[in-house]
């Protein structure tokens, strides 16, 4: 989660600099929700959270030594 949530930060400050630079460029007003900002984050955690648990959840099932095998 830890991961998924820097991405989130980063990916969400990179979308409003790339928004704004091109509304700068093209004389737009500039309108950013904050809320978007929450959603995006959380949307990235959830997905990025979601798509971490099967694998974990897999592997968990696993004897040690055949976790070492398959590797």
């Amino acid at each position: 989660m830890l991961i998924t949530g820097i991405g989130g930060v980063l990916g969400c400050v990179a979308g409003a600099a790339l928004t704004a630079a091109i509304a700068i460029v093209n004389g737009w007003r500039l309108d950013l929700p904050p809320g978007m900002f929450a959603l995006g984050l959380g949307a990235a955690i959830v997905v990025g959270t979601a798509s971490g648990a099967y694998p974990a959840w897999h592997a968990s099932r696993l004897p040690p030594m055949d976790a070492l095998r398959s590797a």
